[in-house]
């Protein structure tokens, strides 16, 4: 995918939305509804393949998308989400994350919570500093924001929880068909990634800080994207169609997310990750398996063990238990 901006795409919507359903569409009538010519619909055709959204000429009928796209609804997220402080939802961003944290840092409101979302990333993240791939209209790329005077010791093993959370509205939507987690923030079908957490705090240990948690959920991964990612991965479209279950929205599945979140953010520093880390273990994809964790330019082999109360991973090795703490450790099943 070529780069193109966040302006550019912006002034691409109203023919995207046009498209969206995937049906065959006059240039004509495209134009008419846009208020611009033909000659400038056709311009604005071409850009589409600049984000990915491929279009084909029906000779002497019209245009359409290849495939249809799922796009946000903006309106119903306002309605659905309404608890929420501040919903932002944009047609490109750099990084949701990098919003929200530039939101929070304005302190505009100590009790407000933000959450943002995007019909694409150019910029996306993900643990490591790794580049998220982010299709335009195919994944869920959000984060929500808030800031607390509890400190971010209250909030150890988070990123463990929200998975927890993830997994159960997703079981909820579509039945209990396997899906997983690896610590500390992926989320896994079949031993297959499907999505990823990113929690990023700024702040003092002990008192004010904020707090962003990311997300990232693969809806219905395109597959010139997906060939780019380094390991086995799956979407909710596979995992849908293998189950026999029809695939929610991404809007429907965004407001459902955003709920969960918000709930947690508000009960986590009473209830703590030990109410969260039986849930957590019983879904843990390593849990008495030979393992590899690997620190830098240290790899400990061992059995991992679940978690201990503050979500810091135990792995028994050499004779003894050793813990490790998230940070720059990876973890890795054993050949």
């Amino acid at each position: 995918m070529s780069e193109i901006s966040n302006q550019t795409v912006d002034g691409l919507m109203p023919l995207i939305q046009l498209l969206a359903d995937g049906g065959v569409h006059s240039g004509e009538d495209l134009g008419a509804a846009m208020g611009i010519s033909r000659a400038a619909v056709w311009k604005q055709l071409k850009k589409l393949e600049s984000i990915g959204l491929q279009v084909e000429s029906v000779k002497g009928v019209g245009h359409r998308l290849v495939k249809a796209i799922d796009l946000l609804d903006h309106h119903a997220l306002q309605g659905a989400l309404s608890g929420i402080t501040g919903v932002s939802i944009f047609n490109s961003i750099d990084s949701t994350n990098a919003h929200v944290g530039q939101v929070l840092r304005a302190g505009l409101d100590a009790s407000a919570t933000f959450l943002c979302a995007a019909e694409m990333q150019t910029a996306g993240r993900g643990r490591r500093g790794r580049a998220w791939v982010s299709p335009f209209a195919g994944n869920l790329y959000f984060s929500y924001g808030f800031t607390t005077a509890r400190g971010v010791a209250c909030y150890e093993g988070l990123s463990l929880a929200v998975g927890v959370e993830i997994v159960g509205v997703l079981t909820r939507l579509l039945g209990d068909v396997g899906f997983s987690l690896k610590w500390p923030n992926d989320i896994l079908f079949d031993g297959r990634k499907l999505g990823g957490i990113l929690i990023e705090v700024d702040g003092d240990f002990a008192g004010a800080c904020n707090l962003v948690v990311g997300v990232g959920i693969n809806h219905h991964m395109p597959a010139d994207d997906g060939a780019v990612i380094d390991q086995p991965w799956v979407d909710l479209q596979q995992i849908a169609r293998s189950a026999g279950q029809v695939l929610p929205s991404r809007t429907v599945l965004l407001v459902e997310f955003a709920k969960a979140l918000a709930k947690l953010a508000e009960v986590y520093p009473e209830a703590g990750f030990k109410s969260y880390r039986q849930a957590w273990q019983n879904l843990d994809c390593h849990r008495g398996q030979p393992v590899s964790v690997h620190t830098g330019v240290t790899t400990t082999q061992g059995i991992a063990l679940g978690v201990d109360d503050q979500g810091a991973l135990r792995l028994l090795a050499d004779g003894g238990e050793q813990i490790f703490s998230g940070g720059e450790v990876s973890l890795r099943s054993s050949e």
